[in-house]
């Protein structure tokens, strides 16, 4: 497996992706980003992929906000390929990347995704907010922040 920053080559196999893995949460009936988006953040943003014989298994985005931090705004991967690792090895390439700018993360999770949560505790990712309603009425979500290492 390798992981490497994503170049606008990858934009369709990303998008494509993300659409695939969009379908199996809970509020799938919304639309994911597209390729327009994707060829975007590739360009402006800090874009992970894990890659494996030419296909794209995973992906994380991270861009940054107006207070000086990070927001690590999405990280998926394949659904048959979740639970190898792959998910975990792109949150230690977005932290590094983000301890070497010196700069806070931030995250937004569903506070039913119990599995993921777990993992963002794993690296020092603390929950500092829960708000109700976050997207939609019924869409709450768990703030995550972490503070870089030095």
């Amino acid at each position: 497996m390798i992981y490497r920053h994503a170049t606008p080559k990858d934009m369709l196999q990303v998008a494509a992706l993300d659409r695939d893995v969009w379908h199996v949460n809970n509020h799938s009936d919304f639309i994911p980003d597209g390729e327009h988006a994707w060829r975007i953040w590739i360009e402006i943003a800090f874009v992970c992929v894990a890659e494996e014989n030419d296909h794209i298994l995973g992906c994380s985005l991270v861009f940054p906000g107006f207070d000086d931090s990070l927001c690590l705004h999405k990280l998926f991967v394949h659904n048959l390929h979740q639970g190898k690792g792959i998910g975990r090895k792109l949150i230690e390439e977005t932290v590094h990347f983000s301890d070497k700018l010196g700069k806070p993360i931030w995250l937004t999770v569903d506070p039913q995704n119990q599995k993921s949560i777990a993992l963002y505790e794993k690296f020092d990712f603390k929950i500092t907010s829960h708000v109700e309603g976050f997207y939609r009425a019924d869409e709450h979500r768990f703030i995550m922040r972490r503070t870089p290492l030095k």
